[in-house]
């Protein structure tokens, strides 16, 4: 088997390694070697695309069927539609919210702005 050295380890980080290793009962040599084995399982993992990690996630609830509602080619009616970013969400959950962003979505109607699906999972 190999083995390392590691100098100019900050005395914090080999106190935490030390606290660490007692709570799992094991040495800190020890708790070390596990630490650097599931950092390089965990590089080594192959990265899924953003649909598949999507797919797996939900794919276990089951699918929703949604209705969409009929077009009328002929009509000219535009109905202005405000997507909500995750940004203006987190802005107005914040102890202090920012002025302007409150301000602005106090202005819109309810019936014209929307969250995506995502975002009311977080």
């Amino acid at each position: 088997m190999a083995s390392i050295t590691i100098r100019h380890l900050d005395d914090t980080v080999k106190a935490q390694l030390r606290m660490r290793a007692a709570r799992h009962g094991r040495s800190m040599e020890e708790e070390a070697r596990e630490i650097l084995k599931a950092s390089v399982s965990a590089q080594a993992a192959p990265k899924l695309d953003f649909a598949a990690s999507i797919r797996r996630h939900i794919e276990p609830l089951g699918g929703v069927e949604l209705t969409l509602p009929r077009r009328d080619p002929s009509s000219s009616e535009v109905c202005p539609v405000i997507l909500i970013d995750t940004n203006v969400l987190s802005e107005v959950l914040k102890p202090v919210p920012s002025e302007p962003v409150v301000r602005w979505l106090t202005g819109q109607t309810a019936s014209g702005v929307f969250t995506t699906t995502i975002d009311r999972c977080r």
